[in-house]
């Protein structure tokens, strides 16, 4: 079988502002193709949807997520939509296109949003498959955009980041609000516990060392600064760090700052487990 993968609309309109956002070196592509073999739909004719995943992987930092195209070939008519993520899987840029019938660039920046470029609503509505304020609204677009995420899981499994977030923070402060724990303390370290099973463990050093667990798996660790430097804020999901927060700021997955602190964080827990 002869499978021919499609050549995306504004596909380097797309890649330059990906490159605003993470670093587009070595990326690889993925697709889920619906209609691989070009068969007839009925009424339609010609139907087809690719999905590209666009990612950077290594051993070390495992997959990150940059991008994800959808590129339609419906009837006489071809489109795509590229969603451009940051690390955190938040959605920073929304590119569309379609072939001579207009084109947009929405940028995203928090809850705002802003249209970097915009064909007129009229050009636009010529792709009879879009309807203007259901499909390409910048609401509806950041809604589709997390949604989009789960081909992401389905291929990796890589959590939901910003829903991974919310429900450590929830544990976070359910555990700290725990009024039945049991202490087990050795030394400087001390493990709280809830029926047996050890939902915090902190460490008393010259800084303050938090690790926050759930169903022996840590979640989220706390180093408090002292002197320059600055307080660490790590987010696991499973042994993986997927945020990494030093000080103010939100490092780079790809960096060696990032794992170093990843490990550095790790390694203390195990070996207080360890100790304890």
């Amino acid at each position: 079988m002869n499978i021919t993968m499609f050549s995306q609309i504004n596909k380097d309109v797309a890649l330059k502002y990906l490159a605003e956002v993470q670093d587009t070196n070595l990326m690889y592509r993925d697709a889920f193709i619906t209609n691989a073999d070009d068969g007839s739909w009925p009424a339609v004719g010609i139907f087809r949807i690719e999905v590209s995943l666009y990612y950077s992987y290594s051993d070390r930092y495992g997959e990150n997520l940059k991008m994800i195209s959808k590129d339609y070939s419906r009837a006489a008519m071809r489109y795509t939509e590229y969603f451009i993520y940051n690390q955190l899987q938040n959605l920073v840029y929304y590119v569309y296109g379609c072939e001579s019938y207009g084109s947009m660039v929405i940028k995203y920046t928090g809850n705002a949003y802003e249209f970097i470029e915009k064909s007129e609503d009229k050009l636009l509505s010529e792709n009879y498959f879009i309807d203007l304020e259901r499909d390409l609204s910048p609401d509806i677009i950041r809604k589709h955009g997390n949604s989009t995420l789960s081909y992401s899981t389905f291929l990796w499994g890589t959590p939901n980041f910003q829903k991974q977030i919310l429900i450590i923070r929830d544990k976070y402060n359910e555990i700290n609000n725990m009024n039945n724990l049991v202490e087990r303390k050795k030394d400087n370290i001390i493990g709280y516990y809830n029926n047996n099973a050890l939902v915090k463990l902190v460490i008393k050093e010259e800084i303050i060392k938090e690790y926050y667990v759930d169903n022996e798996v840590l979640i989220f660790a706390f180093y408090s600064g002292a002197n320059d430097m600055p307080a660490k804020r790590v987010y696991y999901n499973g042994w993986d760090a997927f945020w990494v927060v030093f000080g103010k700021e939100s490092l780079k997955k790809e960096t060696e700052e990032f794992m170093e602190i990843s490990d550095e964080v790790r390694n203390d827990y195990r070996n207080a487990i360890e100790s304890l």
